[in-house]
């Protein structure tokens, strides 16, 4: 095969210098001409190379070129800590970061905003609380507010709300939108109505334009059936001009990558998929289980038309 690929990769580069946004499918084409260039031992590329094959769940490859990284950095480290985290390997992450002490590299503050992240897929509290505590103790980084989201994801979501609430009451600042976001998706997996109540008001107050947790408190209100609390702020998301971006996603078939977006009628494969999603919930409910159709209010568009319509719209 005849191909330039300094070419392509200058192409590449280009996209990425202008501002121009990458999806999935760009990743996984540049992937072979950076293999095919052998760039991937010098550590500035081989971090992106990682990055790449990780971000694609690429995980052995993306292993295969750290190791092949001569002289890793600090970028090198929390690359593969993040992807591994990130992927629910906490054992794999903490042993990347054993590796890390090991070289003398000294972590920063995303490198254990990745760790207590693995922990928190993992329900890991005391370990969560060693590292969390240790930032400051061992390492004297100052923590941020990425870390007080996870620490309040990790306690929350394992059911210890109160826990969750003291953490927040005995930070140094000011709770930020994502501290009280991580507590209010606590509050929707255990079912805390009034604490819900008190935390949105909290972020109704900041006046923040980020409809993501707007939705996520609309939802739980018409989830305790307070359809007239939730259609306010359903209102308020329509009178500041807030819209929830849609849900995508992606998957690899063969060669060839598939794109998907909520609410995308036109794909050519549409009338199968949908009747797969059907005769799998069909198959749920015959085994016994059913979704929780508590959440399918959909505030932004005002439908309320069930289990049916949501299979519709997460294609």
């Amino acid at each position: 095969m005849n191909r330039c690929y300094s070419e392509d990769l200058h192409l590449y580069l280009t996209m990425k210098s202008s501002g121009l946004k990458t999806n999935p499918v760009t990743g996984a084409s540049v992937l072979p001409i950076l293999a095919e260039l052998r760039l991937k031992k010098e550590v500035a590329v081989g971090n992106s190379l990682i990055d790449l094959y990780c971000k694609c769940g690429i995980l052995d490859l993306g292993v295969k070129a750290f190791n092949e990284v001569r002289e890793k950095n600090i970028v090198t480290y929390k690359t593969i800590i993040t992807a591994y985290g990130d992927h629910g390997y906490r054992e794999q992450a903490f042993s990347f970061f054993d590796q890390m002490k090991e070289a003398i590299i000294h972590p920063d503050t995303i490198t254990f905003t990745a760790l207590i992240s693995a922990c928190r897929h993992s329900g890991l509290i005391e370990r969560g609380s060693f590292i969390y505590n240790s930032v400051i103790i061992d390492y004297k980084i100052k923590q941020v507010a990425k870390h007080f989201s996870c620490m309040v994801d990790l306690v929350g979501r394992a059911g210890h709300i109160d826990d969750a609430c003291n953490f927040i009451r005995r930070l140094p600042v000011e709770p930020k939108l994502d501290v009280l976001g991580s507590l209010l998706g606590s509050c929707k997996v255990h079912k805390q109505e009034e604490l819900s109540e008190l935390v949105g008001r909290h972020i109704l107050q900041k006046n923040e334009r980020d409809s993501g947790h707007y939705i996520l408190l609309s939802n739980i209100l018409a989830s305790f059936g307070r359809w007239e609390d939730a259609q306010k702020i359903r209102t308020a998301i329509h009178k500041q001009g807030l819209k929830k971006k849609p849900g995508k996603s992606w998957i690899e078939v063969g060669s060839c990558f598939h794109l998907f977006h909520a609410r995308d009628i036109t794909l050519a494969e549409f009338d199968n998929i949908q009747m797969m999603m059907e005769t799998l919930n069909i198959e749920m409910k015959n085994d016994g289980c059913a979704m929780d159709s508590s959440f399918f209010y959909d505030l932004v568009d005002g439908d309320d038309d069930g289990a049916n319509s949501f299979l519709y719209r997460s294609l």
